[in-house]
């Protein structure tokens, strides 16, 4: 059966690393805000048992944060919007529901504050707290809460080293999950950076001052409160989570603007129903799909 790898973990991991890549330049004494916009679209996923259903799914995932240096450190607030809107074909095939589209539009709400203390010019501590709600329609039991506390480490200005353990808890239960991530800034070449580790694993390579191409393979996944006339699962949940992989080219014109162009391809997915008591039902693999990805990244 799937285990669940939800929202939260993998949100907590990138936060987690972007706290220590993204602190204010030197010098830098007031507050910092970031809005970003960005859109994928990924076609024709096959479900497992389905036949010849298969459905698209557009992601639309809007953020806006804002950070401000502390004592000895950072604080970073940050607001998500996530909706996805699914298409299907062949929906009858489905070995779940009645024949109908099982869902077209999935919301998922986000808030969360890090806190980043700096020890020393090497060494970090990272705290954070996330509230939560995702659902088709109606929100009741559709919250969860999460946290995580890791330490980073910096050695010769190139290598950077986080680790440590976030916890998250829903209607589905609660996740105690470890992470980790090294990233390696070229000195010799700004803008060439490798990062392994979850969720992601990339290569980013600089072609000129304003453009970069980024190689990538990442998972993620959500779990969301399934509507009260569901006829997959009336009140439940259905949690999902991918491997996308997949080639982005961006732009950044301004220091405080970058846009991103990418496509991509999804080789592996899994799908898990659960039912209102939050137990499970059964779980399907979800197969292949290419897509693509535009973005917009602003910072003030």
């Amino acid at each position: 059966m799937l285990f669940r790898f939800g929202l939260p973990w993998i949100a907590l991991c990138c936060l987690a690393v972007l706290t220590i890549t993204a602190l204010p330049a030197p010098g830098a004494d007031g507050a910092e805000m970031e809005v970003e916009a960005e859109s994928q679209v990924m076609t024709n996923i096959g479900v497992e048992d389905g036949d010849d259903a298969n459905f698209t799914s557009v992601t639309n995932e809007f953020s806006a944060g804002v950070s401000y240096p502390v004592w000895e450190g950072e604080v970073a607030l940050e607001l998500s919007y996530t909706l996805d809107s699914v298409s299907w074909n062949n929906p009858g095939d489905l070995p779940f529901g009645n024949g109908d589209d099982p869902w077209n539009t999935l919301h998922a709400w986000d808030l969360g504050l890090n806190y980043t203390h700096n020890i020393d010019d090497a060494w970090s501590l990272i705290f954070g707290v996330s509230g939560s709600s995702a659902y088709e329609i109606e929100t009741a039991n559709s919250f969860g809460i999460s946290g995580h506390a890791g330490v980073s480490y910096v050695l010769d200005g190139e290598w950077i080293f986080v680790a440590g353990v976030s916890v998250s808890h829903d209607a589905l239960g609660t996740d105690v999950m470890p992470f980790g991530m090294i990233t390696w800034m070229s000195p010799d070449m700004p803008g060439l950076v490798a990062v392994v580790g979850l969720p992601e694993t990339s290569l980013t390579v600089p072609l000129t001052e304003t453009i970069s191409i980024k190689g990538y393979g990442e998972l993620g996944g959500s779990t969301h409160r399934l509507s009260d006339d569901s006829s997959v699962a009336a009140k439940g949940y259905v949690s999902q989570m991918h491997l996308d992989t997949g080639i982005d080219l961006i732009w950044e014109p301004l220091d405080n603007l970058a846009v991103t162009l990418g496509g991509a391809y999804r080789p592996w997915g899994k799908m898990e129903l659960y039912d209102s008591d939050g137990d499970d039902i059964n779980d399907y693999n979800t197969e292949g799909g290419w897509g693509g990805k535009l973005g917009v990244e602003i910072s003030f």
